[in-house]
């Protein structure tokens, strides 16, 4: 059985020469960013699995074009997210950040809690069958893992507003009770 890309690309990476770190004899530099984006740019071409195929980020970013972000195709607002059956809002925060402050939405939408540096190894538990709002609290890292994402094959991944402002409106008591009101009495998009 042959090897993968992923293979040929760690193995390449381990052939160069390691430098110790300042401070840490024994212990190798970590690989500059250019090594690491041309790895990353070499993986992106590949299969992901016999499942689903990776687009290649060329590919990727030629399709980003002005009547695709003119249309909006790649963002979503939150209230339109909330009101969508079976959706869920990706928390894509450090752990910090989440131990800080914890975005439930309990009685709105499911949540998923993936801080961006465990994307890569947990993307199986995001769901590609429904809309997937990211979210982070600037916009930088949301931008970054929607990307990843969509090189993945995600179709249904939109930018959730890099803030928090659309998240505490949905939160205040009046707003709160029309939401679990309208789930009571069986109008709203379904149980959580």
């Amino acid at each position: 059985m042959g090897r993968t890309a992923t293979e040929d690309a760690l193995q390449a990476v381990e052939r160069r020469p390691k430098r110790p770190r300042p401070g840490h004899p024994g212990r190798p530099r970590v690989s500059c960013a250019m090594e690491l984006l041309h790895i990353g740019h070499r993986l992106l071409g590949i299969a992901s699995s016999q499942e689903n195929q990776m687009i290649p980020l060329d590919e990727l970013l030629r399709s980003m074009t002005f009547d695709f972000f003119g249309s909006g195709k790649h963002k979503v607002e939150l209230d339109t997210l909330l009101r969508t059956e079976g959706a869920v809002f990706l928390d894509v925060r450090s752990r910090q950040e989440w131990e800080s402050l914890q975005i439930t939405l309990k009685h709105h939408i499911r949540v998923l809690w993936i801080p961006i540096d465990e994307i890569p190894a947990r993307h199986n538990e995001i769901p590609r069958d429904v809309l997937v709002g990211v979210f982070c609290s600037a916009g930088t890292r949301s931008s970054m893992v929607y990307m990843y994402l969509r090189s993945l094959g995600y179709e249904n991944v939109r930018l959730l507003p890099g803030s928090y402002d659309p998240i505490i409106s949905q939160v205040l008591p009046g707003v709160l009770y029309k939401t679990i009101s309208s789930r009571n009495t069986g109008s709203g998009r379904g149980q959580m």
